[in-house]
């Protein structure tokens, strides 16, 4: 049933999703990140971040990545307002100019989610959840994409 050409049931699920989003964001506070940075202005996100130096940071200092900033995560659309999800504000991407990063979420032991954004691709968001082993090994190969590198040549 179509009334004033919007669909009744989008409509419903629309509202019902914002209040869901918005109770959300009022229940808790959102969790901390840590931003690093490597030469290439690129970045990775973590969260969320404890005080202890974990396997994955490790690796990071060993990829030229160094820790510039911490805070709380916001909820941010990608370019199109097609995906949602919670990463560093963008005051703080514009304050250190990056403009790609890779977003990694801890949620439980060696499980986590990964997103990439890039501002000619937007947000992306697969729901696959990876073991520490398949983030580390991955990590190198979306560098390689972001600097527009095909088996180690400038594309």
């Amino acid at each position: 049933m179509k009334t004033l050409g919007l669909n009744l049931v989008s409509v419903f699920t629309a509202t019902v999703l914002s209040i869901l989003l918005i109770t959300v964001c009022i229940a808790k506070p959102n969790p901390p990140f840590t931003l690093y940075k490597n030469p290439q202005n690129q970045g990775i996100v973590i969260y969320p971040t404890y005080d202890s130096k974990s396997e994955l940071e490790e690796y990071l200092s060993k990829l030229d990545f160094k820790e510039i900033d911490r805070g709380n995560t916001v909820h941010r659309f990608g370019n199109n307002r097609d995906s949602l999800a919670l990463m560093m504000p963008e005051s703080v991407q514009k304050k250190h100019e990056i403009q790609k990063f890779i977003l990694i979420q801890e949620i439980g032991p060696n499980q986590y989610m990964v997103g990439i954004f890039d501002p000619e691709w937007g947000l992306t968001l697969p729901s696959q959840i990876f073991a520490l082993d398949d983030v580390i090994a991955n990590i190198p190969k979306t560098l390689k994409i972001f600097n527009n590198e095909k088996d180690g040549l400038k594309a």
